[in-house]
């Protein structure tokens, strides 16, 4: 019996010990998640206050106490947007197109009829493909040309001269709208011609030059071909200054030779400013997002200077340009 009790007592014991130990625990009032976080920050630092005291340093007050924020009401009707720019965090900020100097190429877009089976499809410009500007210097070709001359020795003697192949350095610089483009161009021009049988008289020979400094204002339009290469072709009028010479040498003939007024072959020029045009077709291929290459052919009208007869030069050009 005396053992019965003393069991019964033990147990009691330990069960007054196990509420009394958990009492906290078994009894504590239920606490928001805001003030648990609270205590749990206080315990943070209240630890961090002991270490510091153990050490002789400064506690590190890391944790701040968290504000109380205000819970917002919203209205019973509002657009979904508007329940997204509530929630808490930074307000939304609309993203604005960034004009870095270089435009992004919108891609073909297709339109189809909804009454019937046609298709539309709008294509982007030369102006959004390349850019709004461009800067293209040039080396060309000048094809061989003749020339007629009338030349006031003698009397007045007329005849033509044959030119070789000349060249041509050009640079043009101008603004896309669009497909079309319009553009100022500057151009030098160089070609030599002679003809060693000058007047069907096998005793005089005759050689010379023909220059031109060119200035023009063009009109183009241009269309794409495929997304490196573009077509396009143009129309510029302009002014230009000419210059002719030609120089007289005798064939070694001294009866000839005497006729001349010095010792020297006779030389003749003359130049003056003139009207001119130029019909271009071009080929311009993309190989960076900046720089391009050129290759057209260019038909170029000159008039008449004085004693040397207008002309028809013939252009093939080539060139590394910028578009930007």
């Amino acid at each position: 019996m005396n053992f019965v009790r003393h069991q019964f007592n033990v147990f009691l014991g330990a069960v007054s010990l196990f509420i009394g130990v958990n009492w906290s625990a078994l009894f504590a009032q239920e606490v928001d998640r805001d003030e648990f976080f609270k205590r749990m920050e206080a315990r943070a630092m209240s630890l961090s206050k002991k270490m510091a005291d153990m050490s002789g340093t400064e506690p590190i007050q890391l944790i701040k106490p968290r504000e109380k924020q205000e819970q917002m009401i919203l209205p019973e009707r509002q657009a979904p947007q508007e329940y997204y720019n509530a929630l808490p965090g930074p307000p939304p900020q609309s993203i604005e197109p960034v004009d870095n100097g270089s435009e992004a190429v919108p891609p073909s877009v297709v339109y189809e009829d909804p009454k019937g089976d046609s298709f539309s499809e709008i294509k982007p410009t030369i102006e959004e493909l390349k850019g709004r500007y461009f800067f293209r210097p040039s080396m060309a070709l000048q094809a061989p040309t003749e020339y007629a001359a009338n030349l006031p020795f003698f009397g007045l003697i007329t005849d033509n001269l044959d030119s070789d192949l000349g060249y041509a350095l050009g640079l043009r610089a101008g603004q896309r709208l669009g497909n079309l483009e319009v553009s100022i161009g500057f151009g030098y021009h160089h070609q030599e011609y002679s003809n060693p049988d000058f007047k069907s008289v096998n005793l005089i020979s005759a050689e010379g030059e023909c220059e031109l400094l060119s200035l023009a204002l063009g009109l183009g339009y241009s269309v794409p071909v495929s997304e490196a290469w573009s077509l396009g072709f143009g129309l510029d009028l302009g002014t230009a200054w000419r210059r002719d010479s030609v120089q007289l040498f005798p064939h070694n003939n001294q009866q000839l030779q005497l006729l001349f007024f010095d010792i020297d072959p006779p030389l003749y020029t003359e130049s003056d400013s003139e009207f001119i045009y130029n019909l271009r077709v071009f080929l311009d291929y993309d190989f960076s997002e900046v720089l391009s290459c050129y290759f057209g052919y260019r038909l170029m009208g000159v008039p008449d200077n004085g004693s040397f007869d207008q002309v028809t030069l013939h252009l093939f050009e080539a060139g590394v340009g910028a578009n930007f």
